[in-house]
């Protein structure tokens, strides 16, 4: 039997957001295939494409590209390049199959099957009713353009079973054409134990009040940081934690302004917002933080739950889906419009040891499940029941 050769979508490490989450998972989900011993593989032979002008490597070799990643592309020229010149390379490789992971920008020509994984549907399920994106004729030229897209792929790898919800719902896409494999947690990484004398050298450097709430997200008007921030000057005369805000300004000016409004509040030594956390510092936010709490209206999944949640750290989550999923039992959940429910939660975890303590304990447990390379066996079962089909 001729070896299949199955190849990764490594392209996003060419772009400038290439340490996104998105980035992030295909580095993931290569390195862990990779690891698997011959007979896991069942014949398959793994490559990564890591440029979309440069034909497929093996994946050895591909993953040794991706530690020296060059020049970085915009986003625009990267799209460009994958939807016209990587199908010709990827014909020229002799490829089988190709996990893609932008659904929505499909390569052109591959002459192979392709899988792609999808995160969310934002734009169509909340869309931005305030601005020009949020324009019926829009929804329906981008509900359009992304059913076409995304009915070029032979399977689709949701990353909860919330975005298969969507996919199926907003996009008509039949539902046997779409797995939910979750995404995974790095357990090395985000880790409960510490330094000794991390958490005083963590204040320190970051001027961070004596016990703090943490809050992980960019500023996207879904992630709720307004009343998140009212629940907590809510209550903050009852409870000793100040509020840290740790994410990117890159949609709007949300967090500027909260910072604004603290400093009018007086409350300034209390509000943190940290734009430029590195790898090493963020797990360390975690471990010392009271309690994670997430807001968002609306996630395809809750990495920031896994990473708190193996880091040890309890966690408080809005009910909107994707959280419960990934949470299970080991969070504390609230209404994310109820401003007075968030209020209430950061009051039971700053009063409340023993929950902390059961928190703690199931969100171990839980994390300890969620690995990389559980989602990469599962995604390989994908490409085999898709291989099955074609070949």
């Amino acid at each position: 039997m001729l070896p299949v050769r199955v190849c990764l979508d490594l392209t996003p490490l060419e772009m400038r957001d290439r340490h996104g989450g998105i980035g992030r998972y295909a580095a993931h989900l290569a390195a862990q295939l990779a690891a698997l011993p011959p007979r896991d593989l069942a014949g398959i032979e793994l490559y990564g494409l890591t440029s979309s002008l440069h034909r497929p490597v093996p994946i050895s070799v591909a993953l040794d590209q991706c530690q020296d990643l060059g020049e970085e592309v915009g986003s625009r020229l990267h799209r460009l390049r994958r939807r016209f010149l990587s199908g010709t390379l990827l014909r020229a490789a002799g490829v089988d199959l190709f996990h893609s992971v932008d659904p929505a920008v499909p390569p052109l020509g591959s002459g192979c099957p392709i899988v792609s994984t999808t995160y969310d549907l934002i734009p169509l399920v909340l869309p931005d009713e305030r601005g020009r994106s949020g324009h019926p004729l829009r929804l329906a030229m981008l509900r359009a353009r992304l059913r076409r897209s995304y009915r070029r792929s032979a399977h689709l790898v949701a990353i909860s079973a919330i975005t298969r919800r969507d996919v199926v719902r907003e996009l008509e896409v039949p539902a046997d054409r779409v797995s939910v494999v979750h995404l995974g947690v790095d357990s090395e990484h985000f880790a409960p134990s510490a330094a000794r004398g991390e958490r005083d050298r963590l204040r320190q450097m970051h001027h961070l009040p004596e016990r703090w709430f943490l809050c992980v997200s960019s500023d996207h008007r879904r992630k709720n940081h307004e009343r998140l921030f009212d629940a907590w000057c809510g209550v903050m005369d009852r409870v000793p934690e100040g509020l840290v805000y740790v994410g990117k300004a890159l949609y709007e000016r949300t967090l500027q302004r909260l910072g604004e409004e603290a400093r009018r509040r007086g409350v300034a030594e209390r509000f943190r917002w940290l734009d430029a956390v590195d790898d090493a510092t963020l797990p360390a936010l975690y471990r010392h933080a009271t309690a994670a709490v997430a807001p968002s209206l609306y996630e395809g999944f809750g990495m920031t739950l896994l990473e708190a949640m193996a880091c040890g750290t309890p966690v408080a989550a809005a009910r909107n889906g994707a959280y419960e999923e990934v949470g299970g039992d080991a969070a504390l959940y609230f209404a994310p419009l109820a401003i007075e429910e968030i209020a209430q939660s950061m009051l039971r975890l700053s009063a409340g040891p023993g929950l902390r303590a059961a928190l703690r304990e199931r969100g171990l447990a839980r994390a300890r499940e969620w690995t990389w390379r559980r989602m990469a066996l599962e995604t390989l079962q994908v490409y085999l029941a898709v291989l099955g089909r074609v070949i």
